[in-house]
């Protein structure tokens, strides 16, 4: 997600994953202009781990 030079076409999609078991998404649905800074997106897809992380060991029922 972080190497794109312009928004890809569309919503881009985060899977949380975590030991094999899905928990969720996140959806980015962009507004046309520019692309926020590199480090931006890299934050965000760090977040969208941390948040896996924090689900797979919370002990929360898994979705199907």
């Amino acid at each position: 997600m972080t190497e794109y030079a312009d928004w890809p076409d569309g919503e881009t999609e985060l899977r949380v994953v975590g030991g094999g078991h899905y928990y969720g998404r996140f959806v980015l649905d962009p507004h046309p202009g520019p692309l926020p800074p590199e480090q931006d997106r890299i934050v965000a897809v760090a977040l969208a781990a941390q948040a896996c992380s924090a689900l797979d060991t919370a002990g929360l029922s898994h979705q199907a």
